[in-house]
């Protein structure tokens, strides 16, 4: 009976899945472009500063770090929409338990240790299910992360050597 409650466990975290992909690739590409605006900013402090420039330059950085708010509080809130269903699924499997085991044992057809173990157990159950939300988003900012990795590593540089290029250097004398 506790496990009839499971496939919908699955259902919700492979809808919650499909949803919040899109928006933790989302969140690092607004995160690497304020890392990049931060980069150079800081790189180029003197020219901004000589071209009295700060005023420009904060503005863009409070925009590029508003659209990097705004994509977190999506996930959030994704996140907040989609918990309640995995706890309130993890819970009833265990109610379920325990209305069903008091059943029985009003019955006749189950013991008080039984019962007592049943209970136990579907503790032991239902917290896996229950975790198995975190471990899912944990999973898909993973996902978004690694893939921001395999694209920088995977990417082809737009320079190449010229086909007559000299690749073997001379020693360097000094002189």
């Amino acid at each position: 009976v506790m496990m009839a409650i499971s496939p919908l466990i699955f259902v919700a975290s492979r809808m919650y899945m499909k949803n919040i992909g899109e928006t933790y690739v989302e969140i690092r590409a607004r995160l690497s472009e304020l890392n990049t605006l931060t980069q150079e900013n800081i790189e180029v402090n003197r020219i901004v500063k000589a071209f009295a420039n700060e005023e420009f330059e904060i503005e863009r950085f409070d925009e590029r770090n508003k659209a990097y708010r705004d994509q977190v509080l999506k996930a959030e809130f994704l996140w907040l929409r989609f918990y309640p269903y995995i706890e309130f699924l993890g819970q009833s499997m265990t109610i379920t338990t325990l209305l069903f085991g008091a059943i029985f044992m009003m019955n006749g057809t189950l013991t008080p240790g039984e019962y007592t173990i049943f209970t136990s157990l579907s503790w032991v159950i239902t917290d896996p299910f229950r975790i198995l939300g975190g471990l899912l988003n944990d999973l898909k900012r993973f996902f978004a992360s690694t893939s921001k990795v395999m694209e920088l590593m995977t990417i082809e540089p737009s320079i190449v050597n010229a086909p007559d290029a000299i690749t073997k250097k001379e020693p360097i004398r000094g002189d």
